[in-house]
């Protein structure tokens, strides 16, 4: 929303600074705060009728949100309807699983604002004229997740209704124009933040490759992650080509498949494609004329083969290579963690850090959470230099309610740079080691 307010006072939102209040910044692998606004223009343009509304009427601009829950609503409709009219019997269960997973991804008021570019590309899937156009380009000048689908439905429109797709193509490119150029000449290099959204930012999620990067099971440097993301991006889009007969209604998974390879890879990537799926699974069975469109599966098995074994051992080696490259470059190693705090909820901590690097090393971030949770960030102090081969002791603390911890057992994480050191601490152990020596 503090886009929107840039907006309205007739600021330019991409060259304001972003100081979130009772939320929970973007950190990025230097301790620093992502300060700049770095979505697509409609993220923030889509609530201005609403937002001056609530402006007249001296209301909280908050309630802006109530337009996350119409397009979910939307969403919601359109699939229903789409199982409907082929008197599917399972067209009330998205209805169903859009409610449960908005309510666990967002409990509240705020609604889910994926809903939005999802029903863009609902419109844009079911429809085939001028309309396809224009809602593919709204879903990309709103959320960059949605530019994953973009090229596959694309080709599927291509594909199916060849006759109208250059007259959507041009509609499409117009709108994306029309949204896109009036902010990209405001100011170019600012502009650009959209296409560099995740640069630098520190790895977050639940799902995915990502995962083993900061539980520490296997690590990689970063740059695995993004030829990762475009070597499968590839592969998926030259296999929804050659095989397209056969797998035209698979569309909606390789986005998932992309994201998993993500350095970020937070749920609300994941969430909205299944519902999506939902208006596929219509289209391959019509109950109310009892046929089935199910494609005769015929696949190019030898070339694909090839190229898949291809891509898995270029995979595999580039892994081999971006894990030793981690590893032998990682400079620190959490050697222990104490409480500084007596009792719960606990709010500081001692870390004791040692540089096994071969140069002085800054500590650059801390996260203290429980298990599975690793999005609380920390303060600290001391910050210095630490030589090869030294210990350094620091207090990590925090002063947000919010961020303090009450469980049986902590994770700590502390980064230089992306490499990261963790440690697991306990407090079942200690508090039984503390009773049996005072007894």
């Amino acid at each position: 929303m503090e886009a929107l307010s840039y907006f309205m006072k007739g600021q330019n939102p991409y060259l304001g600074l972003y100081y979130p209040v009772d939320a929970r910044p973007t950190y990025t692998i230097y301790g620093t705060v992502v300060h700049n606004f770095v979505y697509p223009p409609l993220s923030f343009l889509i609530y201005l009728p609403i937002a001056l509304l609530l402006s007249l009427s001296k209301l909280p601009l908050y309630y802006s949100n109530v337009v996350n829950i119409l397009f979910q609503d939307a969403l919601v409709f359109l699939i229903f309807r789409a199982g409907l009219k082929r008197e599917d019997p399972i067209a009330t269960l998205p209805v169903i699983f859009l409610f449960i997973i908005a309510d666990v991804e967002v409990p509240g008021f705020s609604g889910v604002s994926a809903s939005v570019w999802g029903t863009f590309l609902a419109i844009s899937y079911l429809y085939d004229d001028k309309r396809s156009g224009i809602a593919l380009a709204l879903a990309n000048s709103f959320s960059q997740i949605s530019w994953l689908i973009t090229p596959f439905l694309l080709l599927y429109k291509f594909r199916t209704s060849r006759g109208t797709f250059f007259t959507n193509l041009k509609w499409f490119l117009g709108t994306l124009t029309g949204v896109f150029l009036p902010f990209m000449l405001w100011s170019p290099e600012a502009f650009l933040h959209i296409f560099t959204t995740d640069l630098n930012t520190i790895p977050v999620g639940f799902t995915g490759m990502t995962l083993l990067n900061f539980t520490g099971i296997f690590e990689v440097e970063p740059w695995y992650f993004t030829i990762m993301m475009g070597a499968i991006g590839l592969f998926s889009l030259y296999l929804y080509y050659k095989a397209f007969k056969t797998l035209r209604e698979t569309l909606w998974i390789y986005p998932m498949l992309v994201m998993w390879f993500s350095w970020r890879t937070l749920t609300e990537y994941f969430m909205i494609w299944p519902m999506l799926m939902f208006l596929s699974v219509f289209r391959l069975y019509d109950f109310s004329t009892v046929q089935t469109n199910f494609p005769e599966i015929r696949l190019p098995k030898k070339e694909i083969g090839t190229i898949f074994l291809l891509l898995f051992t270029v995979a595999g080696s580039l892994g081999v290579i971006a894990h030793t490259q981690y590893v032998s470059q990682d400079p620190l190693r959490i050697v222990s963690v104490s409480l500084d705090s007596k009792g719960s909820p606990i709010y500081s901590l001692n870390i004791t850090v040692e540089n096994i690097g071969k140069s002085s090393t800054n500590i650059t971030l801390v996260r203290v959470s429980v298990p599975d949770h690793l999005n609380m960030v920390w303060n600290y102090s001391p910050n210095y230099p630490i030589k090869p081969g030294s210990n350094a002791t620091i207090k990590a603390y925090t002063d947000q309610h919010a961020l303090e911890i009450n469980g049986s057992c902590i994770t700590v994480q502390v980064y230089s740079s992306y490499y990261i050191s963790e440690y697991k601490l306990n407090l079942t152990s200690i508090n039984m080691s503390t009773s049996s020596n005072i007894s």
